[in-house]
């Protein structure tokens, strides 16, 4: 048993070293984060809660199966003093139906002196049919079948709140993404400088024991090193700690985290950013209608309250009720043709303040939501044109970022050149490489925010 236990050990060790060294691209880690992250699964769980709210209401209009038997000794009609016995049994199957009427059939029996003022049936029994009837209050509107109706749009509800939280899960897991891709490409930068300083400062040393330069550029060079190398392990330290962030969104399972995500895991390329027309503008705009939950869920609050205000209504109605039993009596002493039995109950609140204060509440409740779904479409399309004015501004200053690198690049190398032909210093040539270095990393800044737009453009328009 030991050596499969060690063998166990060493494989839940390596797993996760190979699922680390798959590529984590955009669409892969979306996949993830939908997949197995926790907070997706928490909502899921509400999402199943609700379904079982569901079927508890539907419990309602369960058929119930029930019976008994009664027996009975009293003195008869017949004469003062005389005993006289009944043995009652009855079966039957009873249900309620969503439009409020009542349903029970079955079969009941009354055994011993027949056709007594107790309950007469035939001697083998009476096979019946039993309706009661709504008229007014809670036909068709009834706070069982409104509570199911509920029921039911809660399980929608559980579902749009699932959705607004993938919507928001999955930006942030985006916007720690890309700022983990721009961290590498910041230390690139910063390693890149640094190797330079370094090889300036083998050649400076060649330069200065050949006599060419005097030995303060070797201190100058050698002061260059540290600080770059100081800018790089403070690089170093933000990959780790963008890595760790990017980790909280990293699961193999709702139970078990990924390993945090590794710096050979970036892909080598990255999506040059576009600038967006009007086109994508108005597309985006009728996706959010469409598709955000936020919209989506106040529709549903309407129709909640729109069930209140209909079962209110209904309960302002009077009670009346119509009751119908029809029989068929079996075996001797059967009366010929159906038994029946009709009936109408009537009851009326005097006041009804319960139902006319639940419907002012539904009524005002329906009009506080109109005025919320005015606001919230109105947020929503601030929001997608707010993204929508950050990506193409970002996408400028893209440009912008790009050229200043380029005229940067050029200055370094006009001052490495000058500074071959003696017509330069140290200090300058130092500083021309630190402004390149600064304009490129002012440019991964630039171009993680554009994509870190864009994830909010695709959270904005539930494009996700």
């Amino acid at each position: 048993m030991k050596p499969i236990r060690f063998c166990l050990q060493w494989l839940l060790i390596l797993l996760p070293l190979g699922l680390a060294a798959e590529p984590l691209t955009e669409e892969r880690l979306i996949e993830l984060v939908r997949a197995n992250h926790p907070v997706l699964e928490r909502a899921r769980l509400d999402l199943k809660r609700a379904e079982a709210k569901r079927l508890e209401k539907q419990g309602a209009f369960d058929a119930k199966v029930g019976g008994g038997t009664r027996f009975l000794r009293y003195n008869s009609s017949a004469g003062i003093g005389q005993v006289q016995k009944v043995l009652e049994s009855r079966f039957s199957v009873d249900f309620l139906t969503r439009y409020g009427i009542g349903v029970s059939t079955g079969f009941k029996r009354a055994a011993g002196d027949i056709k007594t003022p107790v309950k007469p049936t035939g001697e083998d029994g009476e096979y019946f049919l039993e309706l009661t009837v709504p008229l007014l209050r809670g036909l068709g509107q009834n706070p069982k079948a409104a509570a199911e109706s509920q029921a039911f749009l809660g399980e929608d509800q559980a579902l749009l709140k699932l959705r607004r939280t993938e919507l928001k899960l999955l930006q942030d897991a985006l916007s720690n993404y890309w700022a983990w891709v721009g961290a590498k490409r910041k230390l690139e930068v910063e390693e890149r400088l640094l190797r330079l300083a370094k090889v300036r400062v083998e050649a400076i040393e060649h330069k200065i024991a050949s006599g060419l330069l005097p030995k303060i550029n070797l201190v100058e060079a050698q002061r260059e090193v540290q600080r770059r190398l100081g800018r790089v392990l403070k690089a170093e330290r933000t990959l780790q700690k963008t890595a760790f962030k990017l980790g909280l969104f990293l699961w193999q399972s709702p139970l078990q985290p990924a390993p945090v995500p590794e710096m050979d895991q970036i892909p080598p390329s990255v999506p040059e950013p576009a600038n967006f027309t009007r086109i994508q503008l108005e597309s985006g705009k009728l996706s959010a209608l469409e598709g955000r939950p936020e919209l989506q869920a106040l529709d549903l609050a309407q129709e909640l309250a729109a069930i209140d205000r209909e079962l209110a209504r209904n309960q302002l109605l009077p009670r009346l009720d119509l009751v119908l039993s029809q029989g068929y009596q079996t075996g001797d002493d059967a009366i010929e043709g159906p038994v029946i039995k009709a009936g109408v109950k009537m009851s009326l609140p005097v006041l009804r303040r319960a139902a006319k204060g639940r419907l002012q509440q539904a009524m005002l409740t329906l009009s506080n939501l109109d005025l919320q779904k005015k606001q919230s479409i109105q947020a929503v399309m601030i929001e997608v044109a707010d993204w929508f004015s950050q990506i193409n501004a970002t996408y400028e200053r893209y440009l912008a970022a790009r050229r200043e690198l380029e005229f940067a690049r050029k200055l370094e190398q006009g001052e490495k050149d000058a500074f071959t032909l003696g017509d330069s210093t140290l200090f300058l040539v130092n500083r021309r490489e630190r402004a390149t270095g600064e304009a490129h990393l002012k440019l991964i800044d630039i171009l993680v925010e554009y994509h870190q737009a864009i994830a909010g453009f695709k959270a904005a328009t539930a494009k996700f």
